[in-house]
Formats: structure tokens, C-alpha cells, sequence
């Protein structure tokens, strides 16, 4: 933690990754974005630098970066990253949906519940006011 705010990381690279999560993550006065984690060494280079941020390609290293983990990934293979990330203490925003079973998505919540982490979904529709 610096100055009281937590360190934030994003899994994904994508279209979501680039122009959505990592855009509020740097614009964001309530937490650091420190962190990019990814498969493809390139992509990920290339956002963690427009952010200012480190690139990983390793969960384990990036889960030693941060405090929250941002998901910007499919629901296929979200609930993966999410369950090492909670096991590791991390707080999650997660895409929507958060997985394709409900038993993942419960397997997330409970992890969560049983660590006493907050975890909530990046639904984006509901920081527009009138909605």
C-alpha cells in the first residue's frame, strides 16, 4: 500500500482491457495501478507502457504486485484466475459474466466469503446515472 491506497492489477490485454479497465484504473484517485498481467509478452508490454505500469506474464509474480485484481477476460477462463487470486488474498472486479457454471461462479463467491474478501462486477452500465 502507498499512501493508504491499494495496489491495483489487471489480467487481459483485449479491447476490454485496453480502452475500458485499464483507462479507469489510471484515472482512478482511489487506488495505484500498478500491474498488467498477460499471455502475449507484446500486448502486454505495450499497455503496462501506455500506463506506466509493470508487465507480467506470470500469475504468481503478478499476484505479489497487488492488493485487487481487475478481470478483463472471458468467462471461460475467469473463474482460473480468480480462485488463484483469492487464494492469494486478492479483492476481485470481475467482467461479466463472472463464469459460464454457476458452480464456478459460486466456487468464486465462497473463496471470497471464506477469506473475507470483497469482490464486485464490472457492470458499467451502472455508473450511467440514469440507469
Amino acid at each position: 500500500m502507498k499512501d493508504g491506497k491499494l495496489r491495483f492489477g489487471l489480467i487481459g490485454t483485449g479491447i476490454w482491457a485496453r480502452d475500458i479497465h485499464s483507462v479507469a484504473a489510471a484515472g482512478s484517485d482511489a487506488v495505484h495501478f500498478t500491474s498488467v498481467l498477460g499471455r502475449d509478452r507484446v500486448a502486454v508490454a505495450r499497455l503496462a507502457e501506455t500506463h506506466g505500469v509493470a508487465a507480467y506474464t506470470e500469475l504468481g509474480e503478478f499476484l505479489g504486485s497487488v492488493d485487487i485484481v481487475g478481470m478483463a477476460l472471458s468467462p471461460a477462463i475467469q473463474p482460473g484466475f480468480a480462485l488463484a487470486a483469492a487464494a492469494a488474498g486478492k479483492h476481485l472486479l470481475l467482467e461479466k459474466p463472472i463464469a459460464i457454471s454457476l458452480d464456478d461462479a459460486t466456487r468464486i463467491a465462497t473463496e471470497c466469503d471464506k477469506r473475507g474478501l470483497t469482490s464486485i462486477v464490472f457492470f458499467t452500465q451502472l455508473f450511467i446515472p440514469r440507469v
